[in-house]
């Protein structure tokens, strides 16, 4: 079975970046994006399964972007990372 594809979205570029070169050395196809709006293009273009997201990120955050996806695709998992603890 192939390596799950997986969309990294997070507005400070250094978490992006980590997280693709140590997923990517584990050969997964890792795509990454800046933002919502950007998160959801990537998506249509790879149709990755698994989203790593963030929730606090400028126009679209993460709840939105999520809520997004799942309208149309309820069986993507998504896992959620974010430095803030409320």
């Amino acid at each position: 079975m192939d390596n799950p594809r997986i969309l990294i979205v997070d507005d400070d570029q250094h978490v992006p970046s980590l997280l693709s070169r140590v997923l990517e050395r584990s050969g997964y196809a890792v795509v990454t994006a800046t933002g919502g709006e950007e998160a959801l293009a990537r998506f249509a273009e790879v149709r990755p399964e698994v989203i790593v997201t963030d929730l606090r990120m400028p126009r679209m955050d993460g709840r939105d972007f999520i809520q997004r996806v799942l309208s149309d695709y309820p069986d993507v998992m998504i896992l959620v990372l974010t430095g803030y603890g409320t």
